[in-house]
């Protein structure tokens, strides 16, 4: 005698299916977007802004869910929790940060970093549930993402735009949803696209128009290159 089919069975595996298909669909817009989007790439340009804050003034916006723009922070800017994770959405537009570090955090909301000029950063072992978008933005010195990445499915992690003066070290990260490296100069560059690095991506890695090499091999941290 057969199985007996349970039609509700069929139906629901039927809505996840389908639920998938939209997930992936709406990711694929947003790359195919940005990707229309991309010009050849031009240097990075922005105006100082005219007002200054304390990176403590900052900080307390960040706590309140509000965003950062239109100013210089002054200060290291250290997003710091007890419990590791954040779950405000952070926004950082139109300014100049002196020092932005973000080491051990899990961020469940977007993180968006847009026309801004870093002096210094680190993002050490974060990650970004939310997807973390970087866009039209200077980092002058060694970049870490080290041992980060986790953006779930359906978050895009995307960095364009960009220009990065120092290394790029993307070392043993784990990209859980799709990821876009599109249009940046990668000055000393990067080991996003190092199959030596022990990175890994459970989406094709998309990668265009970048000056610069992406996949450098031999890469050693900051601060073991110090120790040589």
């Amino acid at each position: 005698m057969g199985q007996n089919c349970n039609p509700d069975r069929y139906r629901d595996l039927t809505v996840v299916l389908w639920f998938n298909f939209c997930a992936k669909l709406k990711i694929f817009a947003s790359i195919t977007h940005h990707r229309k989007a991309t010009k050849p790439y031009k240097q990075f340009e922005m105006h100082n802004p005219t007002h200054s804050i304390s990176a403590k003034e900052a900080r307390n916006l960040i706590d309140l869910g509000k965003p950062i723009s239109n100013v210089t922070v002054n200060g290291i800017l250290s997003i710091e929790i007890n419990s590791c994770e954040l779950k405000k959405e952070v926004t950082i537009e139109n300014c100049v940060i002196e020092s932005l570090k973000c080491i051990n955090i899990m961020f469940h909301n977007q993180v968006i970093i847009r026309n801004s000029h870093l002096k210094d950063a680190a993002f050490n072992f974060s990650y970004f549930y939310g997807g973390l978008i970087i866009d039209n933005c200077r980092f002058d010195k060694y970049l870490d993402f080290e041992a980060g990445g986790h953006n779930n499915s359906g978050n895009l992690y995307l960095i364009k735009n960009s220009d990065f003066l120092g290394f790029v070290n993307f070392n043993d990260c784990w990209f859980t949803g799709d990821v876009a490296i599109l249009n940046n100069n990668f000055l000393k560059g990067t080991n996003i696209g190092s199959k030596e690095q022990y990175i890994t991506l459970d989406q094709e890695l998309q990668i265009q128009n970048n000056l610069g090499q992406t996949a450098i091999d031999n890469h050693r941290r900051e601060d073991e290159q110090n120790c040589l």
